[in-house]
């Protein structure tokens, strides 16, 4: 009798629980719950012209599924007890030793498992020596910016089964030299960090009030004094005078949630120490802006009489305040593709920086300029030169209708170091950028004409005819 009642006591608990998330529509919970952007919407029994909606019980289940009572509060539960088990309840978030977390995407960079091809690097080099070119001509210097992935600062961290490296390199140490054959002015914020980092640990006088890691252990990204180091690596490569925050006066508050963790438990992450530094870089905004995060940010300080544009990814969110305090004016885009050519126009920098994290080093190989093609000296005819066959599109750009876009393909890719050129049709060649296709999974070209000479058309695709250089 007694095992009767406690697998009636077992099965009555189960089932209470599992009526929570129903039971709490009535106490006010689903809909109304934090976080609900974005998830399905309530479907309706019938359609709008009074026909019964058949895909109601699917749609019913993944309304529910999204919006049931204190989501966001069961979802952390669970996966706090996961976690205690060693166990991430998110596929993207690795649970690493200490307390530490680290978003998986940036693993295969580390392991080397997800090599790019020496074509494909050469792509992305050549695309920036062709955008450096262009932006020393209108008379502004150019610089490509690498920052190294947490788990390239920090892998002591990582969990055993996630640490064991598949080759000797990586693509952001193989982007390097191929930078360098280019000549692209080109800096690596690795060595820089990780410098930075062991002095962290050794140095009696900043460990009074600065933070031992560069990197937060529960989010993906620098902290401030890590963002301090990497503006000053910057600003020191572009020969530009600025505030040093390296010995600065600084505090430390333990309110920083880290977007890792956010992940992992959304209800109710636990907070991190930032650094703060007094006074904060000052700068101001030119237009409406919510957070650094925003797509386009104009900025306006006392600055040094020149101006920068800056295409950068959420790395930049820390480094803003700091280049923009060492600039007049500036312009930060996260713009894809940039629009090299409007920008440079309307904003008028003296220097341009371009800014990639580690784990986004694959998405710059594909289009990621617009700038206008420019006529080569060379001639069809040349003996360095072979016509070759390209799927060609052409079709207006979508980021500046000012444009054709004329694209291709190649079945098969060009060697590393082979440049591409393109007629369309007036017998003049022009330098189109390569770039690697990743939805196709192919080698590829693009230019951009303006589209009140070369209009988007079957005529202009038919009559574009494409050559390789014969190296």
């Amino acid at each position: 009798m007694r095992a009767k009642g406690f697998r009636i006591l077992y099965i009555s608990l189960y089932l209470l629980l599992c009526l929570i998330p129903s039971a709490g529509f009535i106490v006010g919970g689903g809909e109304d719950s934090a976080e609900r952007e974005n998830r399905a919407s309530r479907p309706s029994l019938f359609l709008a012209d009074g026909r019964l909606n058949i895909n109601y019980p699917a749609q019913a289940g993944a309304w529910f599924e999204e919006n049931f009572a204190w989501r966001t509060e069961l979802v952390s539960i669970n996966a706090r007890i996961q976690s205690c088990l060693g166990i991430s309840a998110q596929e993207d978030v690795i649970l690493g030793r200490d307390g530490w977390l680290y978003y998986r995407e940036t693993l295969n960079d580390y392991t080397g498992s997800s090599q790019l091809s020496d074509r494909t690097l050469y792509d992305i080099a050549h695309t920036a020596a062709m955008s450096q070119e262009y932006c020393m001509f209108i008379g502004a210097d150019y610089l490509f910016v690498v920052v190294p992935d947490k788990v390239t600062l920090y892998p002591e961290y990582l969990p055993y089964y996630c640490a064991h490296k598949v080759a000797d390199s990586s693509n952001r140490v193989r982007l390097k030299e191929f930078m360098e054959q280019e000549g692209v002015h080109y800096l690596d914020l690795t060595d820089r960090l990780l410098e930075e980092a062991r002095k962290n640990k050794t140095d009696s006088e900043k460990e009074a009030f600065r933070l031992p890691m560069l990197y937060h252990r529960t989010d993906s990204h620098w902290t401030n004094e890590g963002a301090a180091v990497g503006a000053d690596a910057i600003l020191t490569e572009l020969d530009t005078d600025h505030n040093d925050y390296l010995w600065a006066e600084a505090e430390i508050r333990t309110d920083f949630k880290g977007d890792l963790e956010t992940m992992l438990y959304p209800a109710f992450p636990t907070k991190e120490e930032e650094v703060y530094y007094d006074p904060a870089p000052a700068y101001g905004y030119l237009n409406e802006v919510k957070s650094t995060y925003d797509p386009f940010i104009q900025t306006v300080s006392g600055g040094n009489g020149q101006s920068l544009l800056m295409y950068r990814d959420s790395f930049a969110n820390a480094l803003l305040p700091f280049l923009a305090e060492s600039y007049s004016t500036g312009c930060f885009s996260r713009a894809v593709p940039a629009d090299l050519l409007f920008d440079m126009n309307s904003c008028s920098p003296t220097a341009v920086v371009v800014e990639h994290a580690e784990r986004n080093i694959p998405g710059t190989a594909g289009p990621s300029v617009i700038m206008q093609a420019l006529p080569s000296s060379l001639d069809p005819e040349d003996a360095d030169l072979f016509q070759t066959d390209a799927r060609i599109e052409c079709e207006t750009e979508e980021a500046n209708p000012y444009f054709t876009r004329v694209s291709g393909m190649f079945d098969t890719a060009p060697d590393a170091g082979v440049r591409i050129y393109a007629d369309p049709g007036d017998g003049t060649l022009y330098e189109a950028m390569p770039v690697f296709l990743q939805n196709d999974n192919k080698e590829g070209f693009v230019l951009y004409f303006p589209a009140d000479t070369f209009h988007a058309s079957e005529d202009l695709r038919r009559q574009v005819r494409v050559y390789l250089t014969s190296k």
